[in-house]
């Protein structure tokens, strides 16, 4: 089970900024890209790309939001702070799940503070999330 942290993934997703990974294979474990993602075509191009991808892969696409849960917390901190947990996340999942670097590759940005905060996120959920740990350090 993949998770989405905000409204804007949904939006990039659905834009296709973002990554799309087939959905058949996802929920049984493989990350497979069916599209990169318009962030990381930089070229004059990318859009038309874009479009081009989105005829092919519409219906992928609501299909990979289908198996997507999203799951809400509050957090208690100032949009800088929230962007640092949220690159420790990233970084956590990079560096001890391996199997799931797919979800944050090399060439993805995760916004993470060169110095940590000292904090541990604590995170109860009904539900196992792959890579997200009850205990996350910040």
């Amino acid at each position: 089970m993949y998770a989405l942290h905000d409204f804007q993934d949904l939006i990039n997703i659905l834009g296709l900024n973002y990554g799309i990974f087939d959905p058949e294979k996802a929920q049984i474990g493989i990350s497979e890209l069916l599209w990169k993602g318009l962030w990381r075509d930089k070229t004059a191009d990318g859009p038309s790309r874009q479009i081009e991808a989105y005829q092919a892969i519409q219906k992928d696409v609501i299909r990979y939001l289908s198996i997507l849960n999203i799951f809400f917390a509050e957090v208690d901190a100032d949009n800088h702070l929230r962007k640092h947990i949220e690159g420790c996340i990233g970084w956590h999942l990079r560096n001890n799940y391996p199997e799931h670097k797919a979800l944050y590759p090399d060439d993805n940005h995760v916004g993470a503070r060169k110095e940590k905060e000292n904090g541990i996120l604590r995170v109860t959920m009904s539900e196992k999330i792959r890579g997200i740990d009850a205990a996350i350090p910040y």
